[in-house]
Parts: C-alpha cells; structure tokens; sequence
C-alpha cells in the first residue's frame, strides 16, 4: 500500500492503519478461500508453527497457532499456545473465545473438571457467550445451564460456533 498502511502476517492477513489517521477509501479488500488450502490442507499449521519457532510469540500467532493445531487434534500442543495466547492478550472476546477451545481441548482429553473450569472462565469474561452454557450443560449434565443460553446472545463475544461444532471438535 504506502507508509501509513501495511499488510501484515503470513497467515490470516491482515491490512493495519496507522491508529492516529482516519482514511476514506474506494478501496474494497476481498478475501475468498484460496485453492492451496485444499492442496496443502497443513500449509496454515506449518508457516504458523515456523513464525513461533523462530520467535514470533505474540498473542495473534500463539492464538491462530491454537486453533490449527486443535483443528488436526493435536490437543497438548494447542492447549499450550491457547495458554500463552491468554497470558498475552487484552482482547476479551478473543479470550473468551480461547477458553472455549480449552474446554473441547480438557474435553477431549477426558479431563471434564477442566473443560468445565474453562468454560467457566469463557463465562466469567463474556457473560453473554451462548455456546458456553450450551456446552456447560452438555459437560455437567445439568440442563439448567440451557435456560442461561436461551438468553444468552452473544453481546462484545466473538464466539460463532455453534453447540453442534463444539460437540464435534470436544468429542461429546
């Protein structure tokens, strides 16, 4: 672009703005699934897993490294990111979001205490995050916690999955 705007990481590109500058555009940045992913379905993983190798540890890789390596099962090592992930980050939502990776992670792992604790904490930083409760209730078996998630709608939380993919990704 020029100076005051950049594209920014390797995987899950983004474009930065200088804070300070407001800028009207007819710019329009499209994103669409790109045919490597298909042909090279570990390639996010593997250009993720090299920037933290080599250092690059920030909450933003820690997080994206969490969720690759959760998507091909590879739960101790994503439940290490998502923790270094938390340590770093101010983001609430995003935090919020991180826990209920924890939780499948715990889940899948057979430690139901853990997940539990964990979608606790996604609670405790987002109290409107349905798919918390929805999966609180599928963990303890008390249905009690479907009547939160009824009105639970999702406000300043970032999660979008739905109960069905978390019962997947968590083995429930």
């Amino acid at each position: 672009f020029n100076k005051k705007c950049n594209w920014n990481w390797k995987i899950h590109e983004h474009v930065t703005v200088e804070p300070s500058r407001v800028m009207e555009s007819d710019i329009v940045i499209r994103f669409w699934r790109s045919p490597t992913h298909d042909q090279d379905p570990m390639r996010n993983l593997r250009i993720l897993s090299d920037e933290y190798k080599s250092g690059k540890r920030d909450a933003r890789t820690c997080y994206y490294l969490g969720k690759e390596l959760l998507n091909f099962e590879q739960y101790e090592l994503s439940k290490e990111a998502f923790i270094e992930y938390i340590g770093k980050s101010t983001y609430v939502p995003e935090k919020a979001d991180a826990f209920i990776m924890l939780a499948c992670i715990e889940n899948a792992l057979c430690n139901k205490a853990q997940a539990i604790g964990f979608a606790v904490n996604a609670i405790a930083l987002c109290p409107d995050i349905k798919v918390a409760y929805q999966l609180l209730a599928e963990l303890s078996w008390d249905m009690l916690w479907n009547k939160h998630a009824e009105v639970a709608n999702n406000e300043k939380c970032m999660s979008i999955y739905d109960i069905d993919f978390i019962k997947k990704l968590s083995n429930l």
